[in-house]
């Protein structure tokens, strides 16, 4: 804590030297430990931003200078995060007489698209035997399933040639790259 007098002999100004005080607010440092988990998402899901500045609070921004907070969030506390593309994030600390560090710390998300079934091919057959289906996607591999959710990879590739068949049978098919799947 600190006092001032102010003396000018133009115009002739002096102040109390009891009354007025002078405050004085020193910046935080910048962010440190600063994180992304997951920091590599599949598009649609969302990963948490993590900062920590003691005794400070945590605004977060898509710009390294200026700009409008994203979000704010406790120093070592999450901010989720649901980018569509890959984004980088800046954290800035805060104090609490509202000055900001003089400089933001980054960390980037990145962001794999999911990949989409583009096309598929059916096929039949008289009495029974075995068919081959087709399937196309926008990247990555396709798998073939029995089952419409869960179940086990019975082919991968663009076509699947089904066992031996004697009713109508429907067989399913994704695409994953990335650990992102369809």
């Amino acid at each position: 804590h600190y006092r001032l007098r102010v003396i000018s002999s133009s115009p002739v100004i002096t102040s109390n030297p009891n009354v007025s005080d002078l405050t004085i607010n020193v910046s935080p440092i910048p962010p440190v430990l600063v994180s992304a988990t997951p920091d590599t998402i599949c598009a649609g899901t969302s990963s948490n931003l993590n900062a920590t500045s003691a005794g400070n609070s945590i605004r977060w921004y898509t710009t390294g200078i200026g700009g409008t907070p994203v979000g704010t969030s406790a120093s070592g506390a999450n901010f989720s995060v649901t980018p569509a593309s890959t984004t980088t994030y800046y954290a800035e600390a805060l104090n609490g007489a509202g000055c900001p560090s003089p400089a933001r710390t980054i960390v980037m998300v990145t962001v794999n698209p999911i990949p989409t079934i583009t096309s598929t091919t059916p096929g039949s057959v008289c009495g029974s035997g075995t068919v081959t289906l087709a399937a196309a996607s926008s990247a990555g591999i396709i798998n073939w399933f029995s089952t419409a959710s869960g179940g086990v990879v019975i082919g991968t590739g663009i076509s699947f040639s089904t066992p031996i068949i004697t009713l109508n049978t429907t067989y399913y098919v994704n695409a994953t790259e990335n650990s992102c799947t369809t």
